[in-house]
């Protein structure tokens, strides 16, 4: 382990470009980093990166110092450079409340702020068995209290989102075993304390709790901490804890720039159960209950119904004979997947790239948003050399490691997960509806007629939030300015007066499709500029951008009686199909270079464009 340690150090300190970097980090078998490694790592992102990605500011009332190196780590391995701010020692509140601190000109994009006990409470900490109930009680509430005192002024300083670290209680009860005899264990106690600072924290709709309460069960107490460093130096945590608890803040930040993928597109054979279909048959392929192979491939199945919970698209793409794949997810009852969890498949013998191409093109998803996992290492090499967008994963070899493959994944987590998520198979499938009419229809206003579409326009409120996150941070092709606005910064414009911030969400003869589009409007002495136009590629082509601009006009010249409107578009490889959206809604360039085009409507030149199919509601 040592010598590979050494091998990996040189091919990092070898290393000439940040994708090349990145390639050796995807490598890695191991979720956790050495010292040493990680150690490298950073100096090299240092020498290599221009500007990071996430600039992360560690809080703590210990020394966190040995966290940085693997933070960083952690960041690169996801592929994202990282800068990291530690605060001195015990200052988490001064830092928060001195202007010219260290942590204000950091600027981070996450705060994270992790306390002791040991240090925090002593008293509790060492002494719980010697306290009353209520005294116990009652400390507990000063604690929560005390992080949620730092969060309100955090939060009204610090732009960003902040982490805030739970408590690890201790491997053993003061009391020994008769603890359990105890009104309230003290193991109870402790997830009373975390349950109750999670409360606190999720006051805040950009404050997160980081389990490290978790992190430690996963990883196990003895290679968590280490009592020489503490009483040294005064670093509680130690061994695997450190880069597992690192990995947990990589999450959070893929998941705050939005760099959730959006589908998993899975191989059958030997992936979604065990044997080969076309061998064993549809009773012979392995997965269910009754042995250890069927119910490793079970378990799998769970964890991808899981994810499709999360908000993941699962789509299947299998050289195999699509009418014994039907057959199976019929026949086998015992399967936790059915056929109509897939939103998308191709079950064919045709070269899996073409069929990635095709799903991504179905979905209307871009083939960077795609996962492709198989048990066929000529399969995965093939679909990374064709599409290197796609990220490509080879299922790992010892199979009683399957079922937990997906959790060591960073890429298909979410700062939230929201209704809409949960029904979005549903909505795809509704699609297919929509596109076999389409199909049956020959006149293309007819078909848009027929869908019997309703927008519902209404002002953005702060339940919102989470929604509208998503779609900044997800939108590609209809999003005139990509603009990705952070979490902090979407609840600014609530406050700000010269804002005005609209949410439409649609619905047909074949379903709900929520809130599928976003128009932020900014206002300025005697014109309204469209800082941002969104729109969910599941409400595409039907005319719904014309709707709403033509609800936008009204209420400018109209209602607000201003004289001009101003947008902008700012090309991209995946905005093409909107980059000519204001000329074909009566705007005038008024400047176009490469990088940017700007537009203007007067008040004298607007005119209703036709689009009669859709019902448009408002509740301005």
């Amino acid at each position: 382990m040592i010598d590979k340690d050494r091998h990996i150090s040189q091919a990092v300190r070898n290393c000439e470009d940040l994708p090349g970097l990145f390639a050796i980090l995807q490598e890695l078998e191991s979720e956790y980093l050495s010292t040493g490694l990680s150690l490298a790592i950073e100096k090299r992102i240092g020498k290599l990166a221009m500007a990071p990605d996430q600039r992360i500011a560690l809080l703590s009332n210990f020394t966190i110092d040995t966290l940085k190196p693997q933070v960083i780590a952690a960041l690169a391995r996801a592929g994202l450079v990282g800068e990291c701010y530690v605060a001195p020692y015990g200052q988490y509140f001064q830092e928060i409340l001195t202007p010219d601190s260290g942590l204000s000109e950091f600027d981070p994009d996450i705060v994270v702020l992790t306390l002791t006990l040991q240090e925090l409470a002593p008293e509790l900490f060492y002494g719980y068995a010697a306290m009353t109930v209520s005294d116990r009680e009652g400390r507990m509430a000063e604690l929560v209290d005390h992080v949620g005192q730092w969060l309100d002024e955090a939060s009204q300083r610090i732009r960003g989102i902040f982490l805030v670290s739970n408590f690890v209680p201790p491997p053993f009860p003061q009391l020994g075993i008769a603890d359990n005899r105890e009104a309230k264990t003290e193991i109870g106690f402790y997830q009373e304390l975390n349950e109750s600072l999670r409360l606190r924290v999720l006051q805040h709709q950009r404050s997160f709790l980081l389990d490290a309460f978790q992190v430690c069960l996963r990883v196990g107490w003895r290679t968590s901490y280490d009592p020489k460093f503490y009483y040294l130096a005064r670093i509680p945590w130690a061994g695997d804890f450190i880069p597992a608890l690192s990995d947990e803040i990589a999450r959070f930040s893929l998941a705050a720039m939005g760099r959730c993928k959006k589908c998993l597109v899975c191989d059958l054979d030997n992936t979604l159960w065990g044997g080969i279909l076309g061998e064993d048959g549809v009773s012979g392929i392995k997965v269910g209950a009754g042995d250890p192979v069927s119910e490793i491939f079970r378990d799998f199945q769970f964890r991808l119904k899981a994810l499709k919970q999360r908000g993941i698209i699962l789509a299947a793409c299998s050289k195999n004979n699509l009418d014994d794949v039907i057959e199976v997810f019929t026949s086998r009852p015992e399967m936790p997947l059915r056929l109509e969890d897939f939103a998308a498949y191709r079950i064919n013998w045709e070269p899996k790239h073409q069929n990635l191409i095709e799903i991504a093109e179905e979905l209307n998803i871009g083939l960077d948003s795609i996962v492709f996992i198989d048990d066929n290492p000529v399969e995965v090499g093939l679909v990374a050399e064709m599409l290197p967008e796609v990220t490509s994963l080879l299922l790992p070899e010892s199979k009683e490691t399957i079922p937990g493959f997906l959790d060591r994944l960073p890429l298909f987590e979410k700062l939230f997960v929201i209704e809409a998520d949960r029904n979005k198979t549903r909505q795809y499938h509704e699609n297919r509806e929509r596109v076999r009419l389409e199909n049956s229809t020959s006149n293309l206003e007819d078909y848009l007629t027929s869908l019997n579409t309703q927008v519902l326009l209404r002002r953005v409120k702060h339940d919102d939030l989470e929604r509208v996150h998503q779609l900044f941070s997800k939108t590609n092709q209809f999003n005139l300015t990509t603009k990705r606005y952070t979490l902090d910064e979407i609840s600014e414009f609530f406050d700000k007066s010269e804002y005005e911030f609209f949410c439409f969400s649609v619905k047909d003869r074949f379903g709900d499709l929520g809130i599928v589009g976003l128009l932020l409007l900014d206002s300025e002495d005697d014109q309204i500029e469209i800082d941002s136009f969104v729109l969910s590629c599941r409400a595409m082509g039907r005319s719904v951008e014309t709707a709403v601009l033509n609800w936008l006009k009204g209420y400018c010249f109209d209602t607000k009686k201003i004289s001009r409107i101003t947008a902008a578009c700012i090309p991209t490889k995946k905005n093409i199909p909107v980059q000519q959206l204001y000329q074909t809604q009566g705007f005038e360039v008024a400047a176009s270079e490469t990088e940017r085009t700007t537009f203007y409507l007067d008040a004298d030149a607007a005119r209703t464009m036709p689009c009669t199919w859709i019902n448009l509601i408002t509740e301005v």
